[in-house]
């Protein structure tokens, strides 16, 4: 039996004695090639790398990538090619070289750059009256909620995150998208849910697309369960001695935190 490879330079080569009696099997090697054009890639830094795998773009057998010059920036694993968003790059130009194993290679070309990121927008958050305003989690409706109003003034167009930092040095919690900004002075862009906190917590706020553009308020709030009691003097008598007590009586109220 004869194995015959058709090589992309050499022409053909026969492998095995060739007998009257024996089989001819022809076996074609299919060269590398292009298919298409790989697109130029364009990351934004800090925003994530940019990614393409560039097996896609090429033709032929058994196929191995590599880039034909280093460029900053740029790796290659296996047919996938990264752009690293680590700092900004000017535009610059990236060679894939895809070979075979018999030698030939041919090559495609793309653009790369890292641009930095959009200026972002204005911010600024609506401050509370006064310090520790009082928020009520609804246990008088069997609730545990209280929804925090989120007033900003922004950019239009901007969505607003908001989530709320306690005093005390405890966990905030999870950023959350509360609306978009329209532009005006001191918007109410949505509310912010809440379960009862155990400290005074300051709200914050940042442009969802610009997370590094905050706002936070000075006075804090305080979320729970909100107790008003309603009478005719009653509420005086309970700490005058004048009124027939011949000493003052003592209230103690106590909160238990719903589950």
């Amino acid at each position: 039996m004869t194995l015959t490879y058709q090589h992309p330079t050499s022409g053909q080569i026969v492998i095995g004695a060739s007998r009257a009696a024996s089989r001819h099997m022809a076996v074609v090697h299919v060269p590398p090639g292009t298919a298409g054009t790989i697109p130029d890639q364009v990351a934004t830094q800090g925003a994530g790398s940019a990614t393409v795998n560039v097996a896609g773009y090429f033709t032929g057998d058994a196929l191995s990538f590599a880039l034909q010059s280093a460029v900053a920036g740029v790796s290659i694993a296996g047919s996938v090619v990264t752009i690293s968003d680590a700092s900004v790059l000017a535009a610059a130009t990236v060679t894939v070289v895809a070979s075979s194993a018999f030698g030939a290679s041919v090559t495609q070309s793309f653009a790369r750059e890292v641009k930095a990121p959009a200026a972002g927008g204005s911010l600024s958050v609506t401050e509370w009256p006064r310090d520790k305003f009082a928020f009520d989690s609804g246990a008088w409706r069997g609730e545990n909620n209280a929804n925090v109003p989120v007033r900003v003034t922004a950019t239009s167009g901007e969505v607003i995150q908001a989530r709320l930092v306690p005093t005390d040095g405890g966990v905030a919690s999870a950023w959350t998208d509360v609306g978009t900004a329209n532009g005006s002075a001191g918007q109410l862009v949505g509310t912010l849910p809440s379960r009862k906190r155990s400290s005074p917590c300051q709200l914050q706020v940042r442009l969802k697309a610009t997370p590094a553009t905050t706002a936070i308020t000075s006075y804090s709030v305080t979320i729970g369960h909100i107790v008003a009691v309603w009478g005719q003097s009653e509420h005086a008598q309970w700490n005058d001695f004048l009124a027939g007590q011949p000493t003052p009586e003592t209230i103690s109220i106590r909160f238990v935190p719903a589950c």
